[in-house]
C-alpha cells in the first residue's frame, strides 16, 4: 500500500473503533465491486434455477411420454432429474402444476405470435392460429395425444389445461375487438369456449380412429365450414375471410 494512500484510509476510512467505513468516499469503488460481484452471484443462481427448471421438464415430457401421466409420480420425476423432492416443490406446487407448465411450454411458439395473428383478417387469424396449435399436437405424436386426453379426462377436478387453451384464444380475440376489426358485441369467452371444444373434439376422434382423422385436415375443414358462419355477424368490414383453407380445400379432402 502506498503510504498516502495508506494514511487517507487510518484518517477517514475507518471508524471509532478501527473499522473500515464503507460510506466514505474513498472506498466508494470498493462497494461498487462488491455490487458487481453480487449480481454475478445473482446471475449464476437464476441461471441454475432455469436449468434445473427446464430439466425436470424435460424429464417429465419424456417420462409422461413413456408411461403416462397416472404411473409417473413425484418421486420417480425428481430421482430421474437426480435431484431432491424440496427441489421440485420450488419450482412447481404441484403435479398437476407440472402438467400445466410443460403445456405452455409446447405452446409457447404459438401463444408468442398471438399479435401477429391478429394484425390479420378475424376468420384468417383464427385459422392460422388453430393450425399452429393443431400442429404442436400433431408433432408430439398420436401417443402423446393419447396420454394429453387420459389426463384430461381423469385429472380429477382440474380444467388447467382447458382454461389455459381458451385464455390463450381469448387474447387473439380480444386483440381484434380491441383493434375493430371484430365487433364488441362478441362474447369472446363464448366464442373461445366453442371453437376449442371443436379441437378438443378433433383431437379425440384423433387418438380414437387414428387411420381415419387427419387433425390438420378437420382443422381446415372446420374453418372453411363453420368458422366463418359463426363469426359473420361480428366481422367489421370485408376481407375477413381466409383463403387458406380454400386453396387447401381445392387439393385435399378432409377425411371425418
Amino acid at each position: 500500500m502506498l503510504p498516502h494512500l495508506g494514511r487517507r484510509v487510518q484518517m477517514s476510512g475507518r471508524d471509532s473503533a478501527g473499522n473500515i467505513n464503507m460510506t466514505d468516499g474513498h472506498f466508494s469503488w470498493l462497494r461498487e465491486v462488491m455490487l458487481d460481484l453480487e449480481v454475478i452471484r445473482m446471475g449464476r443462481r437464476e441461471d441454475k434455477a432455469r436449468m434445473t427448471r427446464s430439466k425436470i421438464l424435460t424429464v417429465a415430457d419424456r417420462m409422461i411420454g413413456e408411461h403416462g401421466y397416472e404411473d409417473v409420480s413425484v418421486d420417480e420425476l425428481v430421482a430421474a432429474c437426480g435431484i431432491a423432492k424440496g427441489t421440485f416443490y420450488n419450482y412447481f406446487e404441484s403435479k398437476e402444476a407440472l402438467i400445466q407448465a410443460l403445456s405452455q411450454a409446447h405452446f409457447a411458439d404459438v401463444t408468442g405470435k398471438v399479435e401477429d395473428y391478429a394484425t390479420r383478417p378475424p376468420v384468417q387469424a383464427v385459422e392460422e392460429y388453430l393450425l399452429a396449435y393443431m400442429g404442436v399436437i400433431v408433432d408430439a405424436r398420436i401417443g402423446l395425444a393419447r396420454q394429453w386426453v387420459r389426463y384430461i379426462a381423469t385429472a380429477s377436478g382440474s380444467h388447467g389445461k382447458w382454461d389455459q387453451d381458451r385464455r390463450d384464444l381469448s387474447r387473439l380475440l380480444d386483440l381484434m375487438v380491441k383493434a375493430g376489426t371484430l365487433g364488441s358485441g362478441l362474447s369472446v369467452e363464448g366464442m373461445s369456449s366453442f371453437i376449442m371444444t371443436q379441437m378438443y373434439g378433433i383431437v379425440l376422434t384423433w387418438t380414437i380412429a387414428e387411420s381415419m382423422v387427419n387433425p390438420l385436415e378437420a382443422v381446415r375443414g372446420f374453418s372453411r365450414n363453420q368458422l366463418p358462419e359463426v363469426m359473420r355477424p361480428y366481422l367489421t368490414g370485408s376481407g375477413g375471410f381466409s383463403t387458406v383453407a380454400r386453396t387447401s380445400s381445392e387439393k385435399t379432402k378432409v377425411k371425418q
